[in-house]
């Protein structure tokens, strides 16, 4: 979710318990996973676009992680380390 989306579906569930949890890793990173790739995953946008959308106008909601360099297993203890701060 980029942008005031994030904020629209967290209205949508504000009836319920909810944790916002947002992947941030940095442009550079997410360039080399995509370039590591066997497929492509962004079509028609470059990825410093997407991630200044991500920092400039996407809301700061919840919790936001830096996994440029964490695993994914590494990212999945971060959240769960710090799983409070994710709720809104």
């Amino acid at each position: 979710m980029l942008g005031d989306s994030l904020s629209e579906v967290v209205r949508l569930y504000a009836s319920r318990a909810l944790h916002v949890v947002v992947l941030c890793p940095s442009a550079a990173s997410v360039a080399a996973r995509e370039a590591a790739r066997g497929k492509v995953g962004y079509r028609g946008i470059a990825v410093g676009d997407l991630d200044r959308a991500l920092r400039e106008r996407t809301p700061r909601l919840g919790l936001w992680v830096d996994s440029s360099e964490l695993t994914a297993v590494e990212t999945a203890d971060r959240i769960l380390a710090q799983l409070e701060a994710a709720r809104v």
